[in-house]
């Protein structure tokens, strides 16, 4: 058992790599999520969408192998498990379930523990394989929200003496100060101060 569940992290943690990796394609790619202009570049907005869309995708193929590591691991408990998680444009929601019990199982079925957190409900298996994977897509991506969101605070917020960084960013802001914001990361600033914690400050060093 303690060898399938290493060979299981072991699994997870290269596949995060390599999910990770296509998630790089938007976050050190060329095309801006957030300039200034007061018009939209078409050609920009429209190639960032098509890395970003490949992004959230990477993130849902590493996400279905964490559920599947995680009913793998608890077969006499949950026929079912769940994630899902605020993005600025959607919700990220992917569920899986045993082979036995494809539509949810029967009135007596386990119901899957879910925890709230920052980002959204998730189990407590996927919330330690996200912090405890270090180099996987979702991390990726919020660390990109957090990049993006850090410079709408510095380019609305700081320079204009908005009450500083307690004010919540607005489209109103955007459109006042000619802000381009691609994807609408302004309706998750929310986030702003929580993203950083969800991954460092939670995260337990090691696996035991």
């Amino acid at each position: 058992m303690f060898e399938s569940a290493v060979k299981q992290f072991e699994y997870l943690k290269a596949l995060g790599e390599e999910t990770a990796l296509i998630v790089r394609g938007l976050t050190d790619g060329t095309n801006l999520a957030v300039y200034e202009d007061n018009m939209p570049n078409m050609k920009n907005d429209a190639e960032l969408l098509v890395s970003y869309n490949k992004a959230v995708d990477a993130c849902r193929t590493w996400l279905k192998a964490v559920l599947a590591a995680e009913l793998v691991s608890e077969t006499e408990k949950d026929i079912s498990a769940a994630v899902s998680l605020l993005l600025p444009d959607r919700r990220l929601d992917v569920t899986i379930y045993t082979s036995e019990f494809p539509f949810g199982g029967g009135i007596n079925a386990d119901i899957e523990e879910k925890i709230h957190t920052p980002l959204g409900t998730m189990s407590l298996f996927t919330y330690r394989m996200l912090v405890d994977i270090p180099d996987n897509p979702v991390r990726e991506l919020y660390g990109f929200f957090e990049d993006l969101l850090h410079q709408l605070h510095n380019i609305i917020i700081m320079p204009n003496h908005r009450d500083g960084d307690d004010d919540m960013l607005s489209m109103d802001m955007l459109e006042e100060e000619g802000i381009i914001d691609v994807l609408g990361v302004y309706k998750v600033d929310s986030l702003f101060y929580n993203i950083r914690d969800f991954f460092d400050k939670y995260a337990v060093k090691g696996v035991e």
